[in-house]
């Protein structure tokens, strides 16, 4: 996506909300449909985004661009993305998937 290169440039931390953050290691692949997959390292309130994974992955999501997104950005429902297909997530831990929202600032 476009928007991952941009913010893979910001502060580890200028994303992240540290409260819900805290204390968590996990790496998330995202492959948004069109566009090459990243991955977002999440280590104790501190995010790096990357083109390949550094550890293994814990969550992978797939979505639309615009239902990735909007739900990203707390404007739309995640369960109801989920229900409509334009949003999957599976790995070793894909409960991780509900909780990546929470810990991402809205711009």
């Amino acid at each position: 996506g476009f928007m991952f290169p941009v913010a893979g440039k910001l502060d580890p931390r200028a994303l992240v909300n540290q409260e819900p953050a805290r204390g968590l290691r996990a790496c998330y692949e995202i492959r948004i449909r069109g566009f090459e997959r990243v991955f977002l390292n999440l280590d104790d309130g501190a995010m790096t985004i990357a083109p390949v994974a550094s550890t293994a992955v814990d969550c992978r999501l797939s979505a639309n661009a615009p239902a990735l997104f909007l739900v990203m950005w707390g404007r739309v429902n995640q369960w109801s993305v989920l229900m409509r297909g334009q949003m999957f997530a599976w790995g070793r831990k894909p409960w991780l998937a509900p909780r990546l929202r929470t810990m991402l600032k809205n711009p």
